[in-house]
């Protein structure tokens, strides 16, 4: 639930990142109508020419994360090929050497450390961490190597269908009208992780499963896919109402199975328990017999 709650409050929080920026030249704007009512006209140029170089490297950061968090809900990556953040990172990088060397008045090898350290600071904040930022709210799958090719693909397939189904879960969060379809379907993508988990180690398992694993997650990817390409088209609402009606039934069919794999598997371990207590019986009665 940690976990959750943490990713969740990250994908909320990555189209805002950036903001800092605005409150790091926060000082210039006050001083900018101080020197001006000084008549201070060099000044307030070059204080305004630092607090465009700023402003406009921090549209650049903001927009991109934005841009990110937009990607990220649509599609489940975390990468995006257009990055405005090297331009950001220069024209920070400019606007402090302009405030140290023009308003300020230090020596030039002042204002060359200080853009130099502006960079580091805006790379480790903006960009070292960008490829982790949200990397963590997919789910490892768990590992295969032990089963064969047939098995292991099956598994595999069934993951790629859940991973898509998360992606779309995501992607209609933006609906405010498919708050509830995204709900279960991400309660849907839970349970058929959980499901995996408990079959994984068992070969037989999995083959008793093959109808969750190969048909119902394939099924739901498309149908969840088409309903996606429909949005904002005709009848809306009817499509909406009937696939949550299939979510609530394939959210019981999920239960139904947890349930049977749960009593499969305390059944398993009363087995055990039992001949486990067999055999401290037997011991400590031929314990005796030795004495």
């Amino acid at each position: 639930m940690k976990h959750r709650f943490l990713s969740s409050l990250k994908a909320s929080l990555t189209g805002i990142r950036g903001f800092s920026l605005y409150l790091f030249q926060s000082p210039l704007w006050l001083a900018l109508p101080i020197s001006l009512f000084k008549g201070r006209l060099t000044k307030t140029v070059k204080i305004a020419l630092v607090i465009i170089l700023i402003t406009y490297g921090a549209i650049l950061t903001k927009r991109y994360f934005q841009a990110y968090r937009h990607y990220f809900l649509k599609t489940g990556d975390v990468f995006l090929e257009k990055d405005d953040r090297p331009k950001a990172l220069i024209l920070i990088a400019l606007g402090v050497y302009v405030l140290v060397t023009m308003v300020i008045r230090r020596p030039i090898l002042f204002g060359l450390i200080a853009s130099i350290f502006a960079s580091l600071g805006y790379y480790l904040r903006y960009m070292a961490t960008d490829s982790k930022w949200l990397s963590d709210l997919t789910p490892e799958r768990v590992p295969t190597d032990h089963l064969n090719p047939t098995l292991r693909d099956m598994l595999n397939n069934a993951y790629s269908s859940i991973e898509i189904l998360e992606n779309n879960a995501r992607y209609l969060r933006q609906y405010p009208s498919n708050d509830n379809l995204s709900a279960k379907l991400t309660l849907i993508n839970k349970k058929a992780r959980n499901i995996i988990a408990m079959i994984a180690d068992n070969p037989a398992k999995i083959r008793q499963m093959r109808t969750f694993l190969v048909i119902y997650l394939n099924q739901l990817q498309d149908i969840s896919e088409r309903y996606i390409v429909q949005l904002d088209m005709e009848n809306e609402s009817e499509k909406r109402q009937n696939l949550e009606q299939l979510l609530d039934d394939t959210l019981s069919a999920f239960d139904d199975q947890q349930l049977i794999l749960t009593q499969s598997r305390q059944a398993q371990l009363d087995i055990r328990m039992q001949v486990l207590r067999d055999q401290l019986n037997a011991l400590k009665a031929n314990e005796r017999k030795e004495f």
